[in-house]
């Protein structure tokens, strides 16, 4: 599990962004002299998610009767359910804890079982199908001892939990 000291290595201009805003917070608090919380999540899922990424694309394809695309699949990825991210935030905001805090369940699931699990809830008679990896390949693990001990975090929810709560309905955009 990836803690965090680890020197982040963006990949993406997203994650690049969200690091540049950590940075220039970073700044902002030494220099203006207040306190600073950073939260580091990991992959968020929820309901109606637009957002074009593997648990989304996942589900609106097996709703729509169509294949569901995994491109590698080994990899594991630490998934969170919203409500947990939104209790670690009021957690955080309760407390009197500053630092970088990952957020996350601790627990790992391949994309590969992701999907498969998606695929008997959603849809059991879509297909999985299996394409090369196009990025390089990693697992992505939130290490959140520290979370839990400065402000009592502790997930509630691990994928896929909470995947028929609600419904699924997606938007394209």
């Amino acid at each position: 599990p990836i803690n965090e000291n680890f020197a982040p290595n963006p990949l993406s201009f997203y994650a690049a962004s969200k690091l540049t805003a950590e940075n220039f917070l970073s700044v902002s608090a030494r220099r203006f002299s207040f306190d600073l919380t950073i939260l580091r999540f990991s992959i968020i899922y929820a309901p109606n998610d637009p957002i074009n990424r593997a648990i989304p694309n996942f589900i609106s394809s097996a709703e729509a009767g169509q294949n569901l695309k995994i491109f590698g699949g080994s990899e594991k990825r630490d998934y969170l359910y919203i409500d947990d991210a939104v209790e670690a935030v009021l957690l955080a905001l309760r407390s009197s804890q500053t630092g970088v805090y990952n957020i996350g369940t601790g627990k790992g699931v391949s994309i590969r079982e992701a999907a498969k699990k998606i695929q008997s809830i959603f849809n059991p008679d879509s297909k999985l199908e299996i394409f090369p990896r196009q990025k390089p390949a990693a697992d992505l693990i939130l290490d959140i001892s520290r979370a839990k001990k400065a402000f009592k975090f502790q997930p509630k929810y691990y994928f896929p939990d909470n995947l028929t709560k609600t419904k699924w309905t997606f938007t394209s955009t």
